[in-house]
């Protein structure tokens, strides 16, 4: 038992000046001990997510809905709980945040694997990455209250997606494929991993990661 989502390697031409990642490299450079650590739990909780997400394709029912939903479920649900640890979500009430969240990480499944995969051939995997990342972008700015630069934000988090599929095709298409469950592990964990530092780095950056909510009457001890 295992996934069988139909994905097929398809080879994705490079974009004029290369995949939209430099932000990472820099930004990270820059950044204190404290920030770096913020930064270190989006990656885990990416890692963690991508490796949820595979895993659930070895355990459910081939078919079901509850699969076709699945790892958008556990993306929107690692954002939720990575965004609140550090100060996310405080825009919008909590049980909304979690909806917004769970409801874009899956339409932004559904719509990389049934419409920009499955449609957009040669060129599925860019397509797939980039508009899965989009629908999550626009959820991430309602349930996080991104106020400044939102267009910036959606493009900056979209390019990351699409070039982070991009750029686990061209690195699997040269070491070529080594059995379909180790071709979705890599993906979900390269993909999710990917694009949730990114999103880390933009709160960082945009000032919006404040650390830890802090209980009312706390500090009046």
């Amino acid at each position: 038992m295992g996934w069988t989502s139909g994905l097929e390697t398809c080879p994705v031409p490079v974009p004029p000046g290369g995949p939209p990642n430099l932000i990472l490299a820099e930004g990270i450079s820059m950044m204190g001990r404290t920030e770096r650590r913020l930064l270190l739990r989006f990656l885990c909780a990416g890692i963690i997510s991508g490796l949820a997400s595979w895993a659930g394709g070895l355990v459910l029912p081939q078919g079901s809905l509850v699969l076709k939903v699945y790892p958008g479920l556990v993306l929107g649900l690692s954002l939720f709980v990575v965004g609140r640890l550090n100060g996310l979500g405080e825009a919008v009430a909590r049980p909304l945040s979690l909806l917004i969240l769970l409801g874009s990480a899956v339409v932004g499944w559904r719509a990389a694997v049934d419409v920009g995969y499955m449609r957009a051939q040669p060129l599925g995997m860019l397509a797939a990455g980039g508009l899965g990342a989009g629908v999550l972008g626009l959820g991430l700015i309602w349930a996080w209250g991104v106020q400044a630069r939102r267009l910036a934000y959606l493009a900056i988090v979209t390019l990351t997606g699409a070039a982070a599929a991009q750029l686990f095709e061209l690195v699997w298409g040269a070491f070529g494929r080594i059995g379909d469950q180790l071709w979705l592990l890599a993906l979900f964990v390269e993909w999710q991993s990917i694009v949730m530092l990114n999103i880390g780095l933009l709160a960082i950056r945009s000032g919006q990661v404040v650390g830890p909510p802090v209980r009312a009457g706390r500090n009046q001890r």
